[in-house]
């Protein structure tokens, strides 16, 4: 057997259509060129990866990924295990549950066998809270459950204007049924007077409630305290916006400017959850929006200055005047509106959560008092120096009283049982994890998630000692950048053309499988308590692998082993060349092919150590290693019935022929090696076989007449078993698997190529396999010849475009004058 070479690192060929440089140092002899490849399409690059979500049981979450490439096809997987359905660019869970919390992930393809993997993205569910009171600064609540009333103890009672109604509530057993006619002449709405006024006037408040409708014109008022005829008018409003049924707010304060922002789409005959939560006070003020318990918009509230009382009352169906037509242009009809509810203070994200998933199951958030600890707002992760002042706060909700009880690691910290942690001068011991437990007379204790403090401490910034080095390397290899620093309590941080990389957060920085969208700038931050570096920039250059070329073609035209495209073939021995006859298809009494007569060769082996014919291929190393490791090999065969179900040698890649051959067609007719063998090759008929060879994943995909058959697996990969020396042996086998049959074509490339390609070829023909173009020269002319059917095509440079020659015969005779280059292929 052929001695095992040493494997090295792994590599690609990507193969395209075939380019033909021709210059005018080509008129100056007769030699074959060979022939270039343009660009294959890249495999797909994801330009945004999904991201981690933390998220509430029962709330609506989603995953989604964008990617560049074409005919791009999506299958999402779930810790590692696919999902079956999951094909789109998006994964939705409308109901989120415990279950489906987990690690996700998505595998994008496109149609020519590219792939690439997402970054992992975590889906944590939090557990929805059992209990919650939310009486805290409570205004006023309307159940509308058969009455106008206020549920809560401020009794700001609700009165009818015209004839409103009820119908069948989202929460409870009633809604308030409101009606305003475009024309002017009935207004049916409750209004709630000025009441609630006082608590809403300058400070932070809320406003929920739940609406259904979709017959409307314009932008009707569903809660309002201002005249709506003008927006710049004092006073709040929350109203269709007037377009394609979508809610909005609008507020304006005594001084400063007016805020408007959209809510979503809520006229769609369904009952949505809106909430709008002013916080006025501190460095954050802004109104948060809501619509479902999903927060969809925040509007900065800088500019509203003074106060909203606009001296109208708060009305529900209605904007303050509760005349509102806008001239008779805005109307609605038999909308309900449930469980309103007015607070005094800015609901935090967890209370709105737990007042919409309580409605959406038909509960009032009011219908439990006492209840268990709830953590509302977690401490919050810290940096700060050495010796300076540790503030940590928790916002929990539950039964009073409450009590804390807070911890660095698992260490209970004396005196420290407040709701905000303070220790006035940090030290060494100080840094770390910190979380609070909370307790109240009915349960408990709950545990606060877990914030870190880092102290800075007086310490030297890093020092890189070796910064990573540029690369260039083609695309498909793996690369790996590597930092030295020195330095205490190092972390690092890659980043490409400025902009972090995720995850990549060690000293090693490994890219597998380089495509040229990864080419750029890389950098590395190395960071500790004293400061930051950055390291010298290393420049990745990915370029394309080396074309794949017709290095040569043998088509047995003249009678002999000559070539069509390469170096002649060789007879292995002289008993090999005694064995070898040439004649035409109709001279030795066989089937035509395709139809028609053809120049073809016969073998007869008449010894079992047979050396069959010398393939001078032409081509260079490759695959990253010192033989061919990636090629591709087609033969245009036929076996007479004599030869039906033996043993059939196809290539011997020792040269010597001390041992067996290396691919066969075997005894049941089937392509391959090492007892995988498949298709079936039928006797005394013409088949077109190819064996694309990529030993850098060692990997042979076979073909019979433009079909793929089979991809197998080799035991042996880069310079091993099926690499090749500068020249292989043709139809060679050490020990009688050989026997008598007829080449018409046989044709080498230095690289795999694809499936597309090789259906492209389809079967045998008598014009021979396509895609060998040699030149000659005859006198002043410039003769192009080309194998196969392909039409001919033209281009001024390598990139193109690509003209075709129209009805180019062959040879095709160059124009004169001759260009000073000029480009040709087969078109694809």
């Amino acid at each position: 057997m052929q001695p095992i070479r040493r494997l090295v690192s792994q590599g690609a060929a990507l193969c395209a259509a075939f380019a033909l440089h021709l210059h005018a140092a080509a008129r100056a002899n007769g030699s074959v060129v060979p022939l270039d490849l343009d660009d294959f399409d890249p495999p797909p690059v994801i330009s945004a990866h999904p991201q981690s979500v933390t998220i509430t049981e029962g709330l609506r979450a989603s995953f989604s990924v964008t990617a560049v490439g074409s005919d791009l096809g999506y299958q999402w997987f779930k810790d590692s295990a696919l999902m079956t359905g999951a094909i789109g660019s998006v994964l939705l869970f409308p109901n989120v549950t415990p279950g489906q919390a987990g690690t996700y992930a998505v595998v994008i393809t496109n149609s020519l066998g590219g792939a690439v993997t997402s970054n992992p993205a975590l889906l944590t569910v939090l557990p929805r809270p059992a209990t919650l009171d939310l009486t805290d600064r409570l205004v006023g609540h309307y159940p509308f459950d058969g009455n106008f009333n206020d549920a809560w103890t401020n009794a700001f009672h609700g009165a009818a204007v015209g004839t409103p109604g009820f119908g069948t509530g989202k929460v409870g057993a009633g809604a308030l049924r409101v009606t305003t006619a475009q024309n002017g002449s009935s207004f049916n709405y409750v209004t709630l007077g000025t009441a609630p006024m006082p608590f809403l006037t300058e400070s932070d408040f809320t406003v929920s409630f739940w609406v259904k409708y979709s017959n409307y014109v314009g932008d009707p008022p569903f809660l309002s305290n201002k005249d709506w005829n003008s927006g710049n008018n004092v006073g709040l409003v929350i109203a269709d916006s007037g377009g394609g049924g979508v809610a909005k707010h609008n507020i304006r304060a005594s001084g400063g400017s007016r805020v408007d922002g959209n809510i979503g789409r809520t006229g769609d005959g369904l009952w949505h959850h809106v909430v709008a939560v002013y916080q006025r006070a501190g460095v954050n003020s802004n109104a948060t929006l809501y619509l479902d318990g999903y927060p969809v918009a925040t509007n900065s509230l800088v500019n509203l200055v003074g106060s909203i009382d606009s001296s109208l009352p708060v009305n529900i169906g209605q904007d303050g005047t509760g005349t509102y037509t806008y001239g008779h242009s805005v109307g609605l009809t038999n909308a309900l509106i449930d469980d309103v509810a007015l607070w005094g203070r800015s609901l935090v994200k967890s209370e709105v959560e737990f007042v919409f998933l309580e409605g959406r199951d038909g509960r009032s958030f009011d219908g439990i008092r006492d209840f268990a600890p709830l953590i509302l707002v977690p401490p919050q992760s810290t940096n700060l120096p050495y010796q300076g002042t540790l503030t940590l706060s928790v916002e929990a909700g539950g039964t009073p009283p409450l009590t804390y009880q807070w911890f660095r690691d698992v260490d209970a910290l004396p005196d420290q049982t407040n709701a905000t942690l303070v220790i006035p001068s940090v030290g060494e011991n100080d840094w770390g994890p910190y979380h609070v437990e909370v307790s109240n007379p009915v349960g408990g204790p709950v545990f606060s998630p877990e914030c870190w403090v880092n102290v800075l401490f007086s310490v030297p910034p890093p020092v890189i000692g070796q910064s990573p080095g540029s690369v260039t390397t083609n695309r498909s290899l793996d690369v790996t950048f590597t930092v030295t620093a020195t330095g205490d309590f190092l972390r690092y941080q890659w980043r490409r053309d400025g902009s972090n990389i995720p995850s990549a957060t060690n000293d090693l920085l490994i890219l597998r499988t380089v495509s040229p969208a990864e080419a750029g700038t890389y950098t590395v931050v190395v960071t500790n308590f004293g400061g930051a570096v950055t390291s010298a920039p290393a420049v990745l250059t990915v370029v394309s692998e080396r074309p794949v070329l017709v290095t040569g073609q043998w088509d047995f035209q003249n009678g002999d082993l000559g070539p069509s495209c390469g170096l002649p073939l060789g007879f292995g021995d002289a008993g090999v060349e005694t064995d070898t006859t040439f004649g035409t298809t109709t001279s030795f009494g066989i089937p035509p092919i395709a139809g028609s007569p053809a120049n073809v060769m016969r073998f007869t082996p008449s010894a079992a150590k047979w050396d069959g014919y010398k393939l001078y291929h032409g081509a260079a190393p490759n695959g990253g290693g010192v033989y061919v490791n990636q090629y591709t090999l087609i033969l245009d065969v036929l076996y007479p019935p004599s030869s039906d179900r033996q043993w059939r040698s196809l290539l011997q890649t020792a040269t010597g022929n001390g041992n067996d051959g290396d691919f066969f067609v075997g005894t049941a007719n089937g392509l391959g090696i090492s007892g995988s063998y498949q298709g079936n090759l039928t006797p005394n008929e013409w088949h077109r076989l190819v064996l694309a060879v990529d030993l850098t994943v060692n990997l042979v995909t076979k073909y019979l007449d433009g079909v793929r058959v089979a991809n197998q697996t080799l035991s042996e990969g880069r310079d091993g078993r099926w690499s090749l020396d500068p020249y292989a042996l043709l139809i060679a086998d050490n020990d009688g698997d050989n026997v008598p049959g007829y080449l018409s074509s046989v044709q080498f490339r230095n690289g795999k190529i694809t499936d597309a390609e090789v259906a492209a070829m389809g079967g045998p023909t008598a014009s021979k396999i396509p895609g060998c173009v040699s030149i000659t020269v005859a006198g002043p002319n410039v003769l192009l010849h080309r194998t196969g059917d392909a039409q001919l095509q033209a281009a001024d440079d390598l990139d193109g475009p690509w003209i075709t020659v129209t009805n180019a015969p062959n040879p095709y005779q160059v124009p004169a004058p001759l260009p000073p280059k000029k480009f040709y292929r087969p078109a694809k």
